[in-house]
């Protein structure tokens, strides 16, 4: 991987202050926003028919950082619910028509209600990138993974959006054989510069020195270097 790839540390150090990212908390719990999914009654202020995939009396949901995921069946077909609880202001520029501001209401058990923001999107058919890993069973699967994920790179770096927060979860190797990103909260598009990040992605992959101040398309240089790295010598020496 070229070195190109790497941060310029000395540019980001000398940017100029920026604007805070608004991030406010939501009084609220997973439980309550699994509750509010699950029951035929909740309001929802524009979306209707959402079917959670159960698992025995309950969803089955994925609780995160930031939000609370659903696998959902809507107007016939299978999708990605993420019920967020805390509000970021950098979605609806992200996400667009499949962000739901104040969509779900929930009431919790003294009867507050809180309207809190959701995300629809498609389902993405495929493994996340540590499964494919996993499952490969020869040096030329492996070899294939990793000039997806070149792929998928290569077309990242060209555009003018970085997705914040690259790492196997948020990759899908998908039957065509080719790498696809989800969650895309943490991205940075150009009418976010001169803001602050939303948050810096997972440890793991970020540079050391990486703060929210640093935020702006080349964020994901570090971690496409790091993967693209980790999965060629892992194709070479399984």
């Amino acid at each position: 991987c070229s070195t190109a790839l790497f941060f310029n540390l000395q540019r980001w150090g000398n940017q100029r202050r920026l604007r805070p990212t608004k991030i406010q908390l939501r009084v609220t719990t997973i439980a309550n926003i699994v509750d509010a999914v699950a029951a035929p009654y909740t309001v929802w202020r524009t979306l209707q028919g959402i079917e959670p995939e159960m698992e025995g009396n309950r969803p089955r949901f994925v609780a995160g950082n930031a939000a609370v995921t659903f696998r959902v069946r809507h107007n016939g077909e299978c999708k990605i619910l993420k019920c967020y609880t805390r509000i970021n202001n950098h979605l609806r520029a992200i996400y667009g028509k499949e962000y739901h501001p104040r969509e779900l209401c929930i009431v919790d058990i003294v009867g507050r209600k809180v309207w809190i923001d959701c995300l629809l999107t498609p389902y993405i058919e495929g493994i996340t990138l540590d499964e494919a890993l996993c499952s490969a069973n020869s040096e030329k699967e492996l070899e294939a993974i990793a000039s997806s994920f070149d792929t998928f790179a290569k077309g990242l770096l060209l555009s003018e959006r970085a997705h914040g927060d690259l790492k196997p979860e948020n990759l899908i190797y998908t039957p065509l054989g080719e790498i696809v990103a989800i969650d895309w909260d943490a991205a940075f598009l150009p009418s976010s510069a001169g803001e602050a990040s939303p948050e810096i992605g997972t440890a793991a992959y970020q540079h050391p020195l990486r703060t929210t101040e640093l935020y702006d398309k080349h964020i994901d240089d570090y971690s496409i270097a790091f993967i693209s790295t980790l999965l060629h010598i892992y194709a070479t020496e399984p």
